[in-house]
């Protein structure tokens, strides 16, 4: 009898061993989220880019918001990044001032609360394998979960 108890009580350790070896942590590499696009009719830029690079030696974080025909990366200057939860926060110093982010990073989108001097709004990235900022910029959904950002 304690020869089989001890065998079951084996067997219920090692599951529970392997499902917390098996929690998926954030991989290595680089991460895009943007909604940036061309108004054909003002002929300008519209929306914003954020890039996340995640590494063993460092994370760090490229702000982009689209300014007339332009658009200029501004580095985090502050970042945390939980593993874990995926949870991301950041501040950057852009010309108009610091431009605050704290939300969640997914594998397909970047959703959480942008602040700067006009305010607190929704921000909500698809994550992108490539630019998109030559495309015109479709009409805005209704669906408030594939909503971009607006400037």
């Amino acid at each position: 009898m304690r020869a089989a108890t001890l065998i079951l009580t084996g067997l219920l350790v090692v599951p529970a061993t392997l499902q917390a070896a098996a929690r998926p942590v954030w991989t290595t590499g680089t991460f895009v989220y943007a909604d940036l696009c061309t108004d054909p009719s003002a002929h300008r830029l519209e929306g914003r880019r954020v890039t996340v690079r995640r590494s063993p030696n460092g994370n760090g974080v490229l702000y982009e918001a689209a300014a007339g025909t332009a658009v200029t990366p501004v580095p985090a200057e502050v970042l945390s990044i939980d593993d874990g939860t995926r949870e991301i926060a950041f501040t950057v110093e852009s010309e108009a001032g610091p431009v605050r982010f704290q939300g969640i990073a997914a594998a397909d989108v970047l959703a959480g609360t942008l602040s700067d001097g006009s305010g607190d709004r929704p921000l909500r990235l698809r994550r992108v394998l490539r630019s998109h900022e030559r495309e015109a910029c479709q009409a805005m959904p209704q669906d408030p979960d594939t909503t971009a950002s607006t400037n």
